[in-house]
């Protein structure tokens, strides 16, 4: 499941202090608006883009067109960059949720099982192991 695009605008509104959505025309505001939607258009439609940011969605293709040449610009291909790693962020973080009690459990498990080889490593010496293994 994908992440939901609001919460992606406003982490990078955040990340920014701006506001991707306002008629201001500056140029940094627009490079990083065509940062947004171009670093996150392989996983939405023109349409979402342009609903969530407030455009019609030819002002997203219209974005797209000019994408290589702004990544000449040092603003602009860090704000794409930051953008592609806040969507992978929001897309790792909603595959590894699992419930409290499962990564409680989890942890016991993996301390248990920290215990279980520290003491034979302490049964058997170091040096019978591998060097690999220490």
């Amino acid at each position: 499941m994908k992440p939901q695009l609001e919460e992606i605008l406003k982490v990078v509104e955040s990340t920014y202090s701006r506001n991707l959505r306002s008629v201001e025309r500056t140029m940094d505001l627009n490079f990083l608006r065509q940062a947004f939607t171009n670093a996150v258009r392989p996983y939405y439609t023109t349409t979402e883009l342009g609903f969530v940011l407030g455009r019609n969605h030819a002002t997203i293709v219209h974005y797209a067109k000019g994408h290589m040449s702004l990544m000449r610009d040092t603003y602009y291909r860090d704000a794409f960059h930051r953008v592609q790693i806040i969507y992978s962020d929001f897309e790792n973080e909603q595959i590894s949720i699992r419930p409290m009690d499962v990564l409680r459990s989890e942890v016991i498990e993996l301390k248990t099982r920290l215990q279980d080889l520290e003491f034979q490593i302490k049964k058997h010496g170091e040096s019978h192991l591998q060097p690999d293994m220490v």
